[in-house]
């Protein structure tokens, strides 16, 4: 089975950042992205949305999340879905959470919910929850709430019982809720305006003097001193009444500097000295203050050398405030706002090209502060999906990640499977480490889009090379050691390649393009063109090299699929019915599969002369029939009905196929079965999702969504059938324009409008028995450990294929019958067991044990390994055996990997151990940087003064007899407060004389 695991350059939909204390997150298309802030690594929320996410918020470590359709999820700490409801509007603006209370904003409403089981402690926050229950609703068609797509979050919670949402109208609303009797809410609602003319951009609580405040109350009380009237005044969350029994909204006040409350006022819930900095559009921050049961404006700033600003946040800790502008943002303290602290504009970062070149033109739509106030994340969304944290002490990027800006076209594995490279049509390369999921080259040399991507060793290195190929008329070679473009090849007239191959041995490259039908074929090493091959008689659509041997496979739009000898100069025609789209060989090179117009899946024998083993009618699996958003009625997408894209597992037991829709189906190359069809994405934003031939009920969700989407522009469905020449925005497509398998048959990777998608397959919760055997059953494998058949109980767990017990029993095999159950270890099971070591050692313990384990293994069955390898390559085999030895070859790479990853950690722990000792020995012998106890330095200085009194003995010894009697028989001061001193002493000396008459 296959299961979603992570998403490369997902798009950020919203302009939300938050800051918990392990990490960051932040929407990305119907998914939750969690950035850790310890390891840098980026991942995904297992658990989907029907539509891209609207709103999120995070209170004592459960995340709330609401789309566009109104869907609400609570995802718990350990990433658990823990409840799943619909508001009952499905247009929500946005939503905050504190403690067990949920606000749902809407148009001009906003509902107040309550979760009766809902857990404050995050060690017990995965509890199932029940639907909230609604405790509030206040309404008002006058009044009209900011959409957050431009500003981001409009509501904020400061407690329990206080928020504020921000208005259209340039006024910030704050509500008092009393929640006392849940039955019986009392809200109070102030109007802060006169903030200046424009719109608000954000707007935040500032608790800094309530809790000042709070401390001096404390330190009052401990000193149990009596409180004045003035100090009375001064007390936090004094309990005042006001109040509005009929919830009708209070209209703005005309000063500029008093809000107006209602009367009846219910027990007031603001704490007196809390602040509210509101920053709007016009340039202007204006804060507000709550004083003698009133807000009052404290002071008012206009920014002259701001331009554009699109969020702001602060931290007042550290009374810092930084505001997000077109190109930069803009670092204040909030001591001192003439003058900004730093600058930071996208075009004066001459250390980042790709940043300055297109500085101008991104949007800060999202600033955050860390906990601590140390970084800083910046968010841009819909033109530059950019996230970029700045460490604003040290002025250095901690990390920064852009995703593709145009949609992916084309993925490419390296050979060890941890290297992923992707290319979209604005001709971007992104070549990604699938350790941190995070991008870290981005090539540009290209100047249209990329259309093919591959790995390769070239002759005479040890490094891989990534080969590529565009519509701009080049094929390129990337070092990706030194991040450069050492090889370019071009056809001698200006053919734009649509597709582009390399061999297994990394020396020749072979290229195509549709308006020539000839295939260009180049050597690596010098650049030259070898051979235009010309017998296609149309444009060449695909083409592959076979990986076991010097063959290439190529596809066109004439009907027929050409296998090529490249150094005999022969060739061979698979005739079609078709036109053929796409092509892919078996990892042992001895079959071929192709994918033609009429929805079939057709397989070639290479060895025997290209003889048909069989086909799949794959139009039948493909769905027909979807819902178009811009017509609106059933379309029947004849054109589209088959595969764009196929590819083998890395065993080569299975194709994977890929359409015009969200479905990928697996096939079983022996039986030519449909396996299992599986679902890339349930995204409803996506156009050409909904297929109504099995899935009637997606028809109500879609309509409600499409409701929601012409809302939000102001248009109908009538108005814009009516209006001539009236276009509507088009949304991306769902298709897959490739996909491609991890060479370790651990890990698919498939191209879709929201990114590069990562499935791995999981046997985790499958029952998959590699021998059906009645008497093979957990209790049976315990018991055979405890009679001490530490091999046979082993043997009987890999044929059950069941991880948990396979770790038990390899936990108890004594490491001295290692060698000993290597030797009785039968073939057939293998590469399980290969494969299962190879697990083991990617979970980083018991390392040694694991090893000795391989060593064993590869010097007992080595020449069977090497056997299997030399009939891979040469293909002198059965396809039987064929099968099974590339299944080795994927398990062998799968164990090479993590031994890499193992060796690169433990390298990693031996360097900074080392640095570590010479820090600690570069203390050795050196007294003044030698740390000591507070004992050791109370000794050491009571020595220095017994040392020093005795010097001072010696040196009065010494002194004349003559002296020794004067000072003997001086007499003492009159005067014991002050000090006198003997002006006759010898050589001009002033001897100090204490109280003691006789003492020096």
């Amino acid at each position: 089975t296959l299961q979603f695991h992570t998403s490369l350059s997902p798009q950020i939909t919203t302009p939300h950042l938050i800051f918990t204390p392990d990490s960051l997150l932040y929407p990305s298309g119907n998914r939750v992205s969690s950035l850790s802030l310890t390891s840098l690594s980026i991942s995904q929320s297992e658990g989907e949305h029907r539509s891209n996410i609207h709103a999120i918020d995070y209170s004592k470590g459960n995340c709330f999340v609401s789309d566009i359709s109104g869907f609400i999820s609570v995802v718990g700490p350990s990433g658990k879905v823990l409840l799943q409801f619909n508001a009952p509007s499905p247009n929500v603006r946005d939503i905050a959470v504190s403690g067990r209370f949920l606000i749902i904003l809407y148009t001009n409403e906003w509902k107040l919910y309550y979760f009766n089981n809902l857990n404050n402690d995050e060690l017990f926050g995965d509890l199932y929850l029940s639907k909230p229950t609604l405790v509030y609703s206040y309404s008002d068609p006058s009044l009209e709430y900011l959409s957050q797509e431009r500003f981001g979050k409009i509501i904020r919670f400061y407690g329990d019982s206080l928020f504020m949402a921000t208005a259209a109208d340039g006024s910030t609303h704050v509500f008092s809720i009393d929640s006392t009797q849940l039955d019986n809410v009392q809200v109070e609602q102030y109007v802060l305006a006169g903030q200046g003319v424009g719109r608000t951009v954000a707007a935040l609580f500032d608790d800094s003097l309530v809790l000042k405040s709070e401390v001096k109350k404390e330190e009052n009380d401990e000193g149990e001193t009596e409180g004045t009237p003035q100090d009375e005044e001064e007390q936090i969350l004094a309990q005042l009444r006001s109040g509005n029994s009929e919830n009708e909204p209070i209209n703005a006040d005309e000063s500029d500097n008093v809000s107006t409350t209602s009367s009846n006022p219910p027990p007031q819930l603001v704490p007196e000295n809390l602040r509210i900095w509101i920053l709007n559009d016009a340039k202007t921050l204006t804060c507000w203050t709550f004083l003698n049961s009133k807000w009052q404006i404290e002071k008012r700033h206009e920014f002259s050398h701001i331009f554009d600003p699109r969020s702001v946040d602060f931290h007042f800790e550290k009374h810092l405030m930084v505001i997000g502008v077109r190109g930069g943002f803009h670092l204040f303290d909030l001591n001192n706002l003439s003058e900004p602290k730093e600058d930071f504009l996208f075009t004066k970062l001459k250390k980042h090209p790709s940043l300055q070149t297109m500085g101008r033109d991104i949007t800060v739509s999202s600033v955050k502060f860390s906990l601590d106030g140390d970084w800083i994340a910046l968010s841009s969304h819909k033109v530059h999906d950019l996230l970029i944290i700045y460490d604003h002490e040290s002025k250095s990027f901690v990390l920064k990640q852009e995703s593709h800006r145009a949609p992916v076209k084309c993925l490419a594995y390296s050979h060890m499977g941890d290297i992923l490279a992707s290319g979209d049509e604005k001709g971007e390369i992104k070549v990604w480490d699938l350790r941190t999921n995070q991008c870290f080259v981005t090539l540009n040399s290209h100047d249209g889009p990329i259309t093919s991507l591959k790995f390769s060793r070239p002759p005479n290195s040890r490094d891989i090379a990534l080969f590529s190929s565009s519509l701009d008329g080049t094929c390129r070679a990337f070092d990706l050691l030194r991040y450069r473009n050492f090889r370019t090849f071009v056809a001698p007239d200006a053919v734009p390649f649509t597709c582009m191959a390399t061999d297994m041995s990394g020396e020749l490259i072979a290229a195509a393009g549709q308006e020539e039908f000839g295939i260009h074929l180049w050597n690596v090493v010098t650049s030259q063109l070898l051979d235009v091959m010309k017998t296609h008689q149309g444009p060449v659509t695909c083409m592959a090299f076979s990986p076991t041997a010097d063959v290439l496979a190529t596809g066109s739009w004439d009907k027929t699929v050409r296998i090529w000898t490249i150094h005999s100069a022969q060739s061979m025609t698979l005739e079609h019915n078709t036109e053929v789209v796409h092509l892919a060989f078996r990892p042992d090179g001895a079959q071929v599969v192709s994918s033609t117009t009429d929805g079939n899946l057709t397989f070639w024998d290479v060895l025997n002369d290209g003889e048909m083993n069989g086909y799949i009618s794959g139009a039948r699996d493909i769905r027909l029939e979807t819902l178009s958003s811009a017509e609106g009625t059933r379309v029947s997408l004849e054109s589209q009905q088959y595969y764009s894209r196929v590819c083998y597992t890395s065993d080569g037991q299975n194709v994977i196929a890929g359409s015009f829709n969200q479905f990928l189906n697996m096939y079983n190359v022996d039986s030519k079965a449909l396996v299992k069809q599986f679902v890339i994405t349930e995204n409803l934003s996506l156009d050409g999702m909904v297929n109504l031939t099995s899935l009637r009920w997606y028809d109500k969700i879609l309509h409600r969504w499409r409701v929601i989407e012409h809302r939000k522009k102001g248009k109908v469905l009538a108005e814009q059938a009516i209006i001539p020449g009236a276009e509507e925005e088009q949304l991306p497509r769902i298709q897959c324009d490739d996909l491609t398998f991890n060479p370790t048959n651990s890990e698919l990777a498939v191209t879709t409008p929201g990114g590069v998608m990562l499935f791995k397959t999981d046997v985790t919760h499958s029952y998959q028995p590699l021998e059906l055997d009645p008497t093979l059953t957990k209790h049976s494998i315990r018991t055979t450990v405890k009679n001490g058949e530490y091999g046979k109980a082993l043997i009987m767990a890999i044929k059950l294929n069941d991880a948990t017990i396979s770790r038990e029993i390899f936990g108890c095999v004594p490491h001295t019958d290692v060698p000993f159950i290597c030797r009785s270890f039968p073939l057939k099971f293998l590469g399980q067991f290969i494969r299962f070591l190879s697990e083991q050692l990617e979970d980083g313990t018991h390392i040694e044990l694991v090893l000795m384990w391989v060593q064993n293994i590869l010097q007992t069955h080595g020449p069977h390994i090497q056997h299997v390898n030399i009939a891979h390559l040469h293909s002198l085999t059965s396809s039987r055996e064929t099968l099974s030895s590339s299944g080795l070859l994927a398990v062998l790479r799968a164990l090479l990997r993590a031994l890499l990853a193992n060796q690169r950690r433990l390298q990693d722990m031996c360097e900074e151990n080392s640095y570590s000792l010479k820090y600690l020995l570069s203390f050795k012998g050196s007294s003044k940087h030698e740390t000591k106890t507070k004992d050791q330095m109370k000794r050491e200085k009571r020595d220095e003064r017994k040392r020093k009194r005795e010097a001072d003995a010696n040196e009065q010894m010494n002194m004349n007899g003559d002296d020794m009697k004067r000072a003997r028989t001086m007499e003492p001061p009159h005067s014991y407060g002050r000090d006198e001193f003997d002006q006759d002493a010898p050589n001009g000396r002033y001897h100090r004389q204490h109280r003691r008459p006789g003492k020096w």
